[in-house]
């Protein structure tokens, strides 16, 4: 482990050369790699990774990226942003919509009340006809105390969904 720390700021600098001097941010990627694996938050590889791997179209190497990250994260409102930002990526960039799905899982266990993540994961749910954990998200939507119209919008397609999907037409009027 001691060898970690000069390791990790040779690595720093050397990705500082390639990207800011000869603007090269492809010789800098293993440089960051080795400064992001070297396990403390470095925003600034951080964001270097990410935008050379959205610019390349390196989606894999970016969801890689996104779950090395959220490890080292320690603030729950930046997990729960990149946890949507995953969720994103899985869905609309790499139509993994069971892996979205996880992803923002995630992110609503850590922030129940995330308008942002009950939307995403009642899309995702909808689309591939989960239809007792869409049930369970519209539950707990509307025990969240949302206003009086979205409240009673929320109760009507929890009915719907229990009665048309489920079949469970007594839950329905529950």
């Amino acid at each position: 482990m001691r060898h970690a720390l000069p390791r990790v700021g040779l690595a720093r600098r050397t990705a500082a050369l390639h990207e800011d001097r000869n603007g090269d941010p492809a010789a800098a990627e293993p440089f960051h790699r080795v400064v992001i694996e070297g396990g403390a938050p470095e925003p600034a590889a951080f964001e270097s990774l990410e935008r050379l791997y959205r610019q390349s179209g390196r989606w894999p190497d970016l969801h890689t990226l996104y779950g090395t990250w959220v490890e080292r994260l320690t603030d729950d409102g930046a997990r729960v942003a990149l946890f949507i930002e995953e969720g994103r990526l899985l869905e609309d960039v790499l139509d993994q919509p069971e892996d979205a799905v996880g992803a923002l899982e995630r992110a609503v266990a850590l922030d129940p009340a995330n308008a942002e993540v009950s939307s995403a994961l009642d899309r995702l749910y909808e689309r591939l006809g989960r239809w007792e954990s869409l049930v369970t998200l519209l539950s707990r939507s509307i025990e969240q105390g949302r206003g009086a119209d979205e409240t009673t919008e929320l109760r009507l397609r929890r009915a719907e969904t229990l009665e048309l999907k489920l079949a469970r037409v007594a839950a329905a009027f529950v």
